[in-house]
């Protein structure tokens, strides 16, 4: 893994544990034996789950790390690729490192930075932004820990004001747990994200019949986890991929077998709609798309196009070696033995007697898991290829075998999840704002959506758009209205008493202080400026500006100059206007009733353009709906479309 820098991969998670080792107080070879220990230790407890999980693109994975700008940690980078589950699983195993392991202190971070703010973002404090919160976010006993910036001299005793070093954070948080608390709201946005792990593994994966050549099949029931190498090279091929797939020198399409394979979500879902038809000369043959066979036989080809992708691009062949002799080179070896003797005194064999069927299946998914992450012989080939040659090179494919097992396998999971309804996607975006949509037709079913039945209130529409108008706003972004139920209630009597007294246009003399310094004599101000100060309080300027004397005549030739620069085109003609009775003074020469004398409907002009907008978005994410979504309004659908 590269030093620790802020140049980061995209789609690339970094993660750092830091255990409770003083580094400062032992020799190197001394550190490198306790980081080792710990690694064990931290591979032993996660084994459970990492055994049964199918990664994206690459796995979790941890080495010792002794740099000088960190203090003793094991660190880690996975690329996840399009399936951001990944990055989430880290963070849960992460949050059960620091819990289970004493003073255990770990970081994680992305090509965003900070990303666990991000999905905390509507309860963070002001002052922590992307630019404040470089090395203050941590992960300590199980909770979320954010360092503050010092406020008084107290808590400078304690807190170094401006930046921070990874290792001043790490013996800040050790020192002052319940100072570096994140709040609750923060905490539990977060948390609300890491529902459902670990049972959520599970849900994940999807399992598929597929027609494949027999060496093909046999290596992914040997390394299930080269799927998604497989399916990566697949949908990232080149030119280059597919010409070393012109004759498929490894994988041919011979003695096509029927078989199970196990894929995450993700996976299955990038292979399912990526079209990809075979060139003729390849001799593979797929059934129409009317067939029940067409789409087995369809990831059968991808598959078998994704692995041969992997041999032609390994660059290092596994030499030789006869099987017998390796197996006992690794499960004779000491690390072998005490991974295996720490999974025994974890519970992971579950009770069973050594040798019975489950006990086996248990040892045969540790064993891979061990040459996949933990054995110091096979961890640091990067290269998916050669697992795959070594696998051709050391098991014997049985066709027979195999196609004895095409009659026991079961039927295909139910693949609904791919298709999202609107009111299914309605409740993802709610349980995403952490918010209820206020629009009560958006939780209705779809036997109750019926146009005419409808109860839309377009008061709900102008007054919300009315309070993000007034919320704050600036370069950064504005500020959405929150929900009144959960928005704190304040009350300034002075304040109120002032709104009263501008609504009955009664307005009290301001007494002044003679002593006071703000006092202004006649001579201090002279006439004309008073003259001023008088008209602004009765000007006609619009309501909400206020004005010095001085300022008056310039917002008046201002409005002047709009006035006449809008008065030359047609935009007043596309107001609606409020109907009204006028006398027959006011009719013009034609006997119609003079356009500008009306007003301008503020509120159906508001309601008009809105529908307007959301209506050209003809259902896809824009302006209008992206705002209303934030402010928690669903809008019903259009009925002159239905």
């Amino acid at each position: 893994m590269a030093t620790y820098s802020e140049t980061r991969i995209e789609d690339c998670v970094e993660y750092y544990l830091f255990p409770c080792i003083d580094g400062d107080k032992c020799s190197n070879e001394k550190l490198n034996e306790k980081l080792n220990e710990t690694l064990e230790a931290v591979m032993v407890e996660l084994s459970p789950l990492l055994v049964e999980y199918m990664w994206q693109n690459e796995h979790f994975n941890l080495q010792s790390g002794n740099e000088d700008l960190l203090p003793a940690c094991l660190q880690g980078s996975t690329q996840f690729g399009n399936n951001i589950e990944d990055e989430w699983f880290i963070v849960y195993l992460l949050l059960k490192l620091t819990k289970v392991f004493d003073g255990m202190i770990a970081k994680i971070s992305d090509n965003d930075g900070e990303f666990l703010l991000i999905e905390g973002a509507n309860s963070l404090p002001k002052w922590l932004n992307p630019n404040t919160s470089t090395d203050r976010v941590y992960l300590y006993q199980g909770e979320i820990h954010i360092i503050p910036l010092p406020v008084t001299p107290a808590e400078m005793t304690w807190l170094p004001p401006g930046s921070l070093t990874v290792q001043q954070a790490v013996h800040i948080i050790r020192g002052h747990p319940d100072r570096t608390l994140a709040s609750k709201p923060i905490r539990d946005a977060i948390y609300r994200r890491l529902q459902g792990y670990p049972g959520k593994i599970h849900q994940q994966i999807h399992r598929a019949r597929c027609y494949l050549p027999a060496k093909a099949a046999t290596v992914l029931q040997h390394y299930p986890s080269l799927v998604a190498q497989a399916a990566q090279a697949f949908c990232h091929r080149d030119p280059i991929d597919m010409k070393a797939c012109r004759f498929m020198k490894f994988f041919p399409p011979e003695d096509l077998v029927l078989s199970q394979v196990k894929f995450t979500r993700c996976l299955y879902a990038e292979l399912v709609h990526h079209r990809f038809q075979p060139p003729l000369r390849s001799g593979w043959k797929i059934p129409s798309s009317s067939s029940p066979k067409h789409k087995s036989h369809d990831l059968g080809i991808k598959l078998a196009y994704g692995l041969e992708i992997l041999c032609s691009r390994c660059r290092s062949p596994p030499a030789k070696l006869d099987p017998e002799t390796k197996e006992d080179a690794i499960w004779n070896s000491s690390l072998w033995q005490r991974y295996l003797e720490s999974l025994k005194q974890k519970g992971y064999f579950r009770g069973e007697i050594e040798g019975s069927t489950l006990y086996t299946t248990l040892l045969s998914s540790a064993k891979k898991f061990y040459l996949e992450t933990v054995n110091e012989g096979t961890r640091n080939i990067s290269d998916p290829g050669y697992k795959v040659l070594e696998i051709l090179q050391t098991v014997t494919c049985n066709v027979e075998e195999l196609s004895k097992k095409e009659k026991h396998l079961p039927v295909d999971d139910d693949e609904s999840w791919l298709t999202l309804t609107a009111e299914e996607l309605d409740k993802l975006i709610e349980s995403a704002a952490g918010r209820p949509l206020r629009n009560p037709t958006a939780t209705m079913q779809e036997n109750e959506t019926d146009p005419e039945e409808v109860d839309f209130s377009p008061d709900l529409l102008t007054d919300t758009m009315k309070s993000f108008v007034d919320k704050v706003s600036s370069f950064e972004g504005a500020e959405f209205p929150k929900d009144s139920e959960s928005a704190p209630i304040s009350f300034d009597a002075e304040s109120f008493e002032q709104i009263v007294k501008n609504l009955l246009e009664y307005r009290t003399p301001v007494e002044k202080d003679e002593d006071s310094d703000d006092f202004l004599s006649s001579d201090d101000e002279s006439d004309d400026d008073t003259t001023d100060a008088v008209s602004c309080t009765e000007t006609d300027l619009p309501s909400g500006i206020e004005c010095n004397g001085t300022e008056v005549e310039e917002i008046r030739e201002l409005m002047s100059a709009m006035d006449q620069e809008l008065g030359a085109t047609t935009i007043g003609e596309s107001f609606e206007k409020e109907p009204q009775n006028v006398s027959h003074e006011e009719l013009g020469a034609d006997g119609e009733e003079k356009d500008e004398l009306r007003p301008v409907e503020v509120d159906l002009n508001l309601l008009k353009n809105l529908l307007e907008s959301y209506s050209s978005q003809n259902g896809l994410a824009g302006p209008a709906s992206n705002i209303l979504h934030s402010m928690g309004i669903k809008l019903p659908d259009n009925a002159d479309d239905t």
